[in-house]
């Protein structure tokens, strides 16, 4: 196993994969951080720690669906511009050992920029002066909710950069994520409990509660992370639904 992940990251290590999704996730970085800026420019310190995750989960639902889907593109491409198919079935290559890899090499790249993403924006609260120190309760649910939202995103563009030759399928299907991602927080439960995407919304830790005509009062909450495990369960389903097509398709 070590051997085809070593190989998927030596297939890569020119073709600025990493440099991609780092750029993208700067950007949330750079977004979240402006918009949290300007909220405790206006609203001082309270729920400050708060505003900050909560506007992290909801332009991750923005951005990382089409992160992933560049990510899982690239690294899935190279077999069908290569029309190697062929080739590594005469070799005899386990399909579900390379299936396997390519998995966990994005989702390696994916895990450590993200780590980037949160060390600069926890560094960038601490230069801030938030009040308090740093949750690490909040910072870990948020991070592991969205590592398990983002299993079932990489498992669905994994499955399709796999089966279809065309990658732009691939990547319009994350931007479709991504809207439904950024749009799906406006949704009711209900719905919400049938788009996967907006797992990353449900981790807000701020809830609205109207008080009057255009009035509002924010509270503090804990994250739900069972939409996100739930999300996850159905990632776990996709990837092995993904990895049989891939094990029975003659080349």
């Amino acid at each position: 196993m070590i051997r085809y992940l070593s190989l998927e990251f030596y297939k890569i290590r020119r073709r600025g994969v990493f440099l991609t999704a780092l750029l993208l996730c700067g950007v949330e970085g750079a977004w979240t951080a402006y918009s949290v800026q300007s909220y405790f420019e206006e609203n001082g310190a309270n729920l400050i720690w708060n505003n900050l995750f909560t506007n992290l989960a909801m332009l991750h639902g923005l951005f990382l669906p089409l992160a992933i889907a560049v990510l899982s593109s690239r690294i899935c491409d190279m077999e069908h511009k290569g029309d190697t198919w062929k080739l590594l079935g005469t070799a005899a290559e386990p399909m579900g050992k390379l299936y396997f890899a390519k998995f966990l090499c994005t989702f390696l790249l994916l895990t450590v920029t993200l780590v980037l993403e949160l060390a600069a924006l926890l560094a960038f609260a601490t230069w801030q002066g938030f009040p308090g120190p740093i949750p690490v309760g909040l910072v870990g649910k948020v991070f592991l909710g969205t590592m398990l939202v983002s299993v079932f995103v990489l498992a669905l563009q994994q499955w399709i950069a796999m089966a279809v030759p065309n990658q732009l399928v691939a990547l319009i299907v994350g931007m479709a994520g991504s809207f439904l991602g950024l749009v799906g927080a406006l949704f009711p439960p209900q719905v919400r409990a049938f788009l996967p995407w907006c797992g990353y919304a449900e981790l807000s830790s701020v809830q609205a509660v109207p008080l009057g005509d255009h009035e509002w009062q924010y509270l503090a909450m804990d994250p739900n992370i069972v939409p996100a495990l739930l999300v996850f369960v159905l990632g776990i389903i996709v990837y092995f639904l993904g990895k049989r097509r891939l094990c029975r398709k003659e080349f």
